[in-house]
């Protein structure tokens, strides 16, 4: 059964390149599991967050790509995509490539486990895990069981070599980020080493030594005598974290 989604396009930012990757990664999702959705809306930030734009995202800390909104009176579900963030750690020779796709169908993926978590159709199992997320959330059932379904969509399109190629580019570009991150901590400058360390561990969640070298980078950018950080983005850091205490 097709089913047909409408893709709004709120940025000028990617959005047809976006379009695009989005209609290449519903191709692998099965169509029964859209069922209900009103629409996948493209936009440059998270609209809940419009400080979000005044920032980059290594400095806000571990962002999420999109999100899923639950049905409203005024609307039915939507899935919103944030080109900004998605398109970070992306060189634009490399925009049309598989390697955004595979992100942009990992980040839908996830969304619809959550739109079919609370429609009932997803069964979320109690947490067995104990390890935190690196940045600092407790397990959370219902985010693995929209991972494990997200993964299960990029497993699928792994199969074919065209994927599997895309995979292989994220892992070298996130090797790339990393290494020169390190020649950037090393030189102590930190929001540089922050900047690409974020990169590599976006473009590639596996690579679980990125993400902590960021978290390092960030603490030493915030800590470095005299910051590389302006006084309206160290403020911006300060009342981000003091606001989640």
């Amino acid at each position: 059964m097709a089913i047909i989604i409408r893709i709004e396009a709120e940025t000028k930012h990617y959005a047809r390149i976006t379009k695009w990757h989005i209609q290449r990664a519903l191709r692998w999702i099965t169509a029964e599991d859209l069922q209900g959705l009103g629409c996948i809306r493209i936009l440059d930030h998270e609209s809940a967050d419009p400080q979000a734009s005044t920032q980059p995202p290594y400095l806000r800390g571990f962002v999420y790509l999109g999100h899923y909104y639950r049905k409203s009176d005024a609307r039915l579900p939507e899935i919103h995509v944030f080109t900004k963030d998605l398109y970070y750690a992306i060189p634009k020779f490399l925009a049309l490539s598989p390697i955004v796709t595979l992100e942009v169908a990992t980040t839908i993926a996830h969304e619809v486990a959550h739109h079919l978590i609370e429609l009932g159709h997803l069964s979320v199992a109690s947490s067995t895990s104990t390890k935190t997320s690196l940045d600092g959330r407790k397990p959370n059932p219902q985010e693995e069981a929209a991972d494990s379904y997200a993964a299960a969509v990029v497993t699928r399109m792994l199969q074919t070599p065209y994927y599997k190629f895309g995979k292989i580019m994220a892992t070298g570009l996130s090797n790339i980020y990393f290494r020169l991150g390190l020649a950037a901590h090393k030189n102590a400058n930190f929001k540089e080493a922050a900047s690409l360390h974020y990169r590599a561990y976006i473009i590639d969640r596996d690579n679980d030594a990125a993400g902590q070298c960021y978290l390092r980078d960030r603490e030493d950018m915030l800590s470095k005598t005299p910051s590389s950080l302006t006084d309206a983005e160290r403020l911006w850091i300060y009342h981000r974290r003091a606001a989640r205490r």
